[in-house]
């Protein structure tokens, strides 16, 4: 069964690599599905006032250059993506004992 979530273009990984990907751009005026093949990020972060652990900064603007199936595009950072994944099947064990009395 194929299910799907969404994500933020920026929020894209490497566990996102070689599925099938919908991308669409925040106003909504195009829409790109494939295969997604790579990533490059130029991403805009700020971090709080008093704050210098970089895992806590806050992405406020940039691009994410996305190639899916043969396109090459560069979107905004914001832009939401759809990504379709298979359900695994789960292997249903039933055990068959016997009846003690």
């Amino acid at each position: 069964m194929k299910r799907h979530y969404k994500k933020k273009a920026f929020e894209l990984g490497k566990d996102e690599i070689r599925k099938v990907v919908s991308v669409t751009a925040p106003d909504g005026s195009s829409t790109v599905v494939g295969v997604l093949h790579r990533i490059d990020q130029t991403l805009v972060s700020e971090l709080p006032e008093g704050e210098y652990d970089l895992r806590r900064a806050r992405v406020t603007g940039g691009s994410v250059t996305l190639t899916v199936g043969p396109w090459r595009a560069q979107v905004s950072a914001f832009s939401s993506v759809v990504v379709e994944f298979e359900d695994e099947a789960v292997e249903a064990v039933v055990l068959v004992g016997e009846l003690v009395e």
